[in-house]
């Protein structure tokens, strides 16, 4: 038996089963003592360990809490119920998906580069408008309407 140390990002459950370790892992002794532990533990939990909740486990009582929480257990019983969720290829869907949504950021990005353009066509075609009033008589050197004469 072996011990590894493990990076808080790769857990994504906490159950409410503690379990208690020696100090000091370096021994063949505590290491199988630690895995008689777990060996107990899995013979008591056969399906696996309960996880832990926070409005019971850990006694948060706060309101807001707790609709979140509600909230992403809707969610996830929506998510685990969709039929996409048990579609063979999930993965090449969400990769089709993913690729729409840059083709869309990269519509809005030439929309946003193409209203810019426009943009500098109409000052251009402004300045050659005001030079014609200018000439006229309508505009001041300011470039102010001005009624003629």
């Amino acid at each position: 038996m072996q011990v590894v140390p493990v990076i808080l990002r790769h857990l994504s459950k906490l159950s409410s089963v503690r379990v208690y370790l020696p100090k000091d892992l370096r021994s063949s002794d505590s290491r199988h003592t630690v895995r008689k532990t777990i060996q107990e533990v899995q013979r008591r939990f056969p399906h696996g360990l309960p996880q832990l909740d926070p409005a019971k486990d850990m006694k948060i009582k706060e309101e807001e809490f707790l609709k979140i929480v509600k909230k992403i257990e809707a969610l996830e019983s929506r998510l685990f119920a969709s039929p996409v969720h048990k579609h063979p290829e999930l993965e090449k869907l969400y990769n089709l998906c993913q690729r729409k949504t840059e083709l869309n950021s990269e519509a809005k990005l030439a929309k946003k580069d193409l209203k810019k353009a426009q943009t500098v066509m109409q000052l251009d075609e402004l300045k050659c408008r005001m030079r014609v009033l200018r000439r006229l008589g309508y505009a001041n050197p300011s470039d102010v309407i001005e009624m003629k004469g």
